[in-house]
């Protein structure tokens, strides 16, 4: 390990003392800064990994949202479909009928009911 160090330095251009330093250098130490410069860059990477899906749904929703109403009052007023958009269902229409016929009935039930009630 330690030649091969040397021998990587010398393409460099370091002072005698740090080419010293790092031939004094332990294989233990050069393998926990190997490992913890492993662990870093997994960190980063798990990280970058978490963020860019939610940085890429943050600038979808927010384009969304900008231009969702837009889009919908455009297409709403178009005048092609206003007619269509302002008719009334059948089965709302029919509803309406039986619910008018119903307050219908109503009204004179408590019309009739003051009679009643005397006669009682």
């Amino acid at each position: 390990m330690k030649i091969q160090c040397l021998r990587n330095i010398k393409k460099f251009s370091f002072s005698q003392r740090t080419v010293d330093i790092w031939n004094g250098l332990s294989e233990e130490i050069v393998a926990a800064e190997k490992r913890l410069i492993k662990s870093y860059f997994y960190i980063v990477r798990k990280s970058i990994q978490d963020k860019v899906p939610k940085a890429v749904m943050h600038f979808l929703v927010n384009h969304v949202k900008d231009n969702l109403q837009s889009e919908l009052v455009k297409h709403l007023y178009r005048t092609d479909e206003i007619d269509t958009f302002l008719s009334e269902s059948p089965e709302i229409a029919q509803r309406r009928k039986e619910a008018a016929e119903m307050l219908k009935r109503h009204k004179s039930v408590f019309s009739m009911l003051p009679t009643v009630l005397r006669g009682a």
